[in-house]
């Protein structure tokens, strides 16, 4: 790995080190020994590794090969020192790999927000791990989109060229302060519904804030598995408003922070409020749910924050269906959320009528979207890659099949897994083969960093970096 891409690696680290306080003021609080002890073992590590990372590379300008090293490598390191709470408490008996690898899980599914848990009972964890588990989603969820905006926002021309990909826009501000408004964004949305949720009866300050940094990061561990309870609370709406929160584009929240009411209603926003309403009145018609019902599962679905407050698996299948399209398809680019994302799925439906036209009457008209030209480079790229992830998909069917899913169910975990859903068939569990959840790691951070971060590691040339 090269040095300059520690050195990032390791300001990143430290961090999510300091974001430890979280969990350590919790452990103090619920006078948690044993719980308090990991978290000081996991801060620590964060830091001595950021530190010595630090101390020994050099910090650089790095270029789009070095960026996607980087974030791809982040995610892999936050997931493997943040499953030291897991393993040093012994939350998953068996032998120390079964320890290591489900901690391993766990850890990775909270930072990649993927959401999918293989612990049988929340109540029977400490408090302040519950938090903790929150917290690394929260960490994940904001941290993929102050990367993106860090590493890879174009001050390159190479960079540039891709960075309509990864759903970034033109900033007229300084970047600092735009990453500045990161962090202030999603701590301002946090205390504000905690605060509301709080005058609203859920005192539990724990549990509040564990409840919206899960929610805000479309992440799915949440303190909450019962949302069936509280379908006619108030609490039912803001956690609704706090997933759709986190799955619109950062850009977004940026602009109502600027007064810039007017740049918010870009083709993705409406096409995904579009979906959504659409959704929820398919999904209402077709599986004989309440409207309520219908509203927050199909927000959770294409927001792929796993939230349901009803029983998925007994669905029909034309609610399964819809489900699995709206995993898919995801929220929006450069937000919490994952899925292949609607502003990809819109460019390559407005891409395919443009390139016939082109490969017939080779036309030369360029092609345009809110005003910008796309680039051929980014046509091509729109145009294959859902062929790609859909053949990812098809690999990964064969791998559940192979270790005993049947077809459908071995689908739904496929499209899920990588949607960073969290929603699950039951039969990802303690008893998982080892292999199955090392493959359902690495889709995490596939997910996570999206398969184009995989492709520019793995597919360019030394001579075009």
């Amino acid at each position: 790995m090269k040095r300059p891409v520690l050195s990032n690696l390791g300001f990143v680290l430290q961090l999510a080190g300091t974001l430890m306080i979280l969990p350590i003021i919790a452990g103090f609080i619920f006078n948690e020994t044993d719980a308090l002890i990991s978290y000081f073992l996991t801060t620590v590590s964060f830091f001595i590794i950021g530190f010595s990372f630090n101390a020994f590379s050099k910090r650089e300008e790095l270029d789009l090969k070095s960026s996607a090293i980087l974030i791809t490598s982040v995610f892999f390191t936050l997931g493997l020192i943040g499953s030291i709470p897991y393993i040093y408490l012994e939350i998953f008996p068996g032998s120390i790999i079964e320890q290591f690898t489900n901690s391993y899980y766990e850890s990775m599914s909270g930072y990649t927000t993927a959401g999918s848990t293989i612990i049988d009972d929340i109540d029977l964890l400490p408090k302040s791990l519950v938090l903790y588990r929150s917290l690394t989603q929260w960490i994940g969820g904001v941290g993929i989109i102050f990367i993106l905006l860090a590493f890879f926002y174009p001050n390159d021309k190479k960079i540039n060229g891709m960075s309509r990909i990864f759903g970034l826009d033109k900033i007229i501000i300084g970047i600092r302060l735009v990453l500045s408004n990161v962090l202030l964004v999603y701590i301002l949305y946090a205390i504000i519904l905690i605060s509301v949720i709080y005058l609203l009866g859920f005192t539990n300050l724990s549990d509040s804030l564990s409840l919206i940094l899960s929610s805000l990061s479309t992440g799915g561990l949440s303190p909450i598995t019962d949302f069936y309870k509280f379908t006619d609370s108030p609490l039912f709406i803001f956690i609704t408003i706090a997933m759709f929160l986190g799955s619109l584009n950062f850009f977004i929240h940026n602009k109502l922070i600027n007064a810039k009411i007017s740049g918010i209603f870009k083709t993705e926003f409406i096409i995904f409020c579009v979906i959504i309403l659409v959704g929820i009145f398919l999904f209402y018609l077709v599986s004989g749910e309440t409207i309520k019902d219908s509203l927050f599962t199909v927000i959770s679905s294409s927001t792929t924050s796993g939230y349901s407050s009803i029983n998925i698996f007994e669905l029909n299948d034309a609610s399964k269906l819809i489900i699995m399209a709206l995993m898919f398809m995801g929220g929006m680019t450069f937000s919490t959320s994952g899925g292949i994302k609607i502003f990809r799925v819109i460019m390559f439906f407005k891409m395919v009528p443009w390139v016939i036209k082109k490969l017939v009457n080779d036309e030369k008209r360029q092609i345009k979207h809110d005003g910008d030209v796309i680039d051929v480079k980014e046509v091509n790229i729109f145009m294959i890659l859902p062929g790609i992830i859909l053949f990812l998909l098809f690999i990964s069917v064969s791998i559940f099949v192979a270790h005993g899913f049947s077809f459908e169910n071995a689908v739904f975990e496929s499209i899920s897994t990588y949607s960073l859903t969290g929603f699950s068939t039951g039969q990802i569990n303690l008893e998982t083969p080892l292999t199955l959840k090392w493959w359902i790691m690495l889709l995490f951070v596939i997910g996570r960093v999206e398969i184009i971060a995989f492709l520019i590691i793995f597919l360019r040339r030394k001579n075009n970096n």
